[in-house]
């Protein structure tokens, strides 16, 4: 799992449709130099919208490490859409569906604080494995917004332990509480 996150918003609210409007015109230009920055190993343009605590959190070598996972599994990034975004609490998440060189329908969520007049970035996060053929993507994105929106404690696990540096925990983790949930 690629998780950058220190925004662990739980609490979800509905707001309008113009508020969402006026989110996803905020995320959009702010998601395309995140993820064209990547593509050209800029790390500055790439954290130029990042709050200082995700600044931290993101160091250079996080920047060149999450770049060389994303390349290796979904190649590089081309284009991307805004799919939703979801009020939590004291944050808004906007949820794109990313194309990449060798994958379409990756999801990336990128969470802002609601208060913060210059839009600085909180969370970044893309999903906790890319899908390896269609049948897997067909609709990964609507199952990974669902899956996070209803099961707070899954979202928290992935911040705690990618916040920590341990991404294959994540990923043990989430196959673990997955399986939990199919069985009730």
């Amino acid at each position: 799992m690629v998780l950058v996150v220190l925004a662990g918003c739980i609490d979800q609210g509905v707001f309008g449709e113009e508020e969402k409007k006026e989110w996803i015109d905020v995320a959009t230009p702010i998601a395309e130099n995140i993820l064209q920055s990547m593509n050209e190993g800029d790390y500055v343009g790439f954290t130029k919208d990042f709050s200082e605590g995700m600044k931290e959190a993101m160091t250079l070598q996080k920047f060149v490490d999450l770049k060389g996972r994303l390349e290796s599994t979904v190649g590089k990034y081309i284009s991307s859409s805004p799919a939703k975004a979801i009020e939590r609490g004291e944050y808004v998440a906007v949820y794109f569906s990313a194309k990449f060189r060798n994958e379409e329908n990756i999801p990336v969520e990128i969470s802002f604080k609601k208060d913060d007049k210059a839009h600085k970035v909180y969370g970044l996060w893309f999903p906790p494995e890319i899908p390896e053929n269609n049948d897997e993507q067909e609709s990964t994105l609507e199952n990974l917004i669902r899956w996070l929106e209803s099961d707070p404690l899954v979202r928290l696990i992935g911040i705690i332990a990618t916040f920590i540096g341990i991404p294959a925990a994540i990923i043990n983790i989430t196959k673990l509480l997955t399986r939990k949930k199919e069985e009730k």
